[in-house]
């Protein structure tokens, strides 16, 4: 329809006998034909345009809440080390602890059993960092599927801090019992002032605590790869 009235417009450059076959309507008609394409082009243009708009405010929102989610296990897992390594057990604890796990070993054979106090307190106390350990790994799953295996590297140092201090803390619960039962104790004097450094935490001065300068270095580390994603 257009290129017709446009084929009508050229011919009005022929003689001026034929120019009159080309009213103003027609001219005014192709004319809005031309606009309207236009129109339609632009909506084309601009519905696109939204879309990727909206697309990429999606994504950023979904990988924002993301890293916010991710940055707020690994600070829960922080600090729920920190309740581990609290060196003082008060009676208070030690009772709550003591009767949890009779509670779970209520059996005839355990009734004579006398459950050993620092194991029950540090049973109770880790699982404050199972929950933790729990929140990350279902967040680092999802992480690593949008960024890669990258977010794996940032968290590992996090969870070398967390598998440490629970073999340690195992060693030396391990070695606890083999005394009460009279046995001759595995680990050496210098063994046990290595495990006290790693299982005790006696500052928040990371030079003065290495194992909380080891946690917070894998904060840290966590943190460089997930800032630059907390930005809308």
């Amino acid at each position: 329809m257009i290129c017709h009235k446009l084929l009508l417009l050229a011919d009005a450059a022929t003689p001026v006998s034929a120019a009159s076959e080309v009213s103003v309507m027609d001219i005014l008609s192709c004319v809005g034909d031309i606009v309207v394409a236009l129109v339609a082009i632009a909506g084309l243009i601009i519905a696109a345009m939204g879309l990727q708009t909206w697309r990429s405010q999606l994504k950023g929102q979904t990988e924002y809440n993301l890293a916010r989610r991710l940055l707020r296990a690994a600070l829960k897992t922080r600090d729920a080390i920190s309740i581990v390594r609290n060196p003082v057990m008060t009676g208070g604890e030690i009772h709550e602890a003591m009767k949890a796990v009779r509670q779970v070993e209520d059996t005839p054979q355990s009734a004579n059993k006398q459950p050993d106090e620092d194991a029950a307190v540090y049973n109770q106390r880790w699982r404050g960092v199972a929950e933790a350990m729990s929140d990350l790994n279902v967040e680092s799953l999802e992480a690593e599927a949008i960024w890669g295996a990258q977010v794996v590297d940032a968290i590992k140092p996090l969870r070398d801090c967390v598998l440490k201090l629970g073999s340690t803390i195992s060693r030396l619960l391990r070695d606890n019992a083999r005394e009460r039962k009279g046995r001759r104790r595995v680990l050496a004097a210098e063994d046990i002032e290595e495990i006290d450094r790693i299982i005790y935490g006696m500052s928040s001065d990371p030079n003065e605590d290495a194992f909380t300068g080891d946690v917070q270095t894998a904060i840290e580390t966590l943190e460089k790869f997930v800032k630059p994603k907390l930005k809308l």
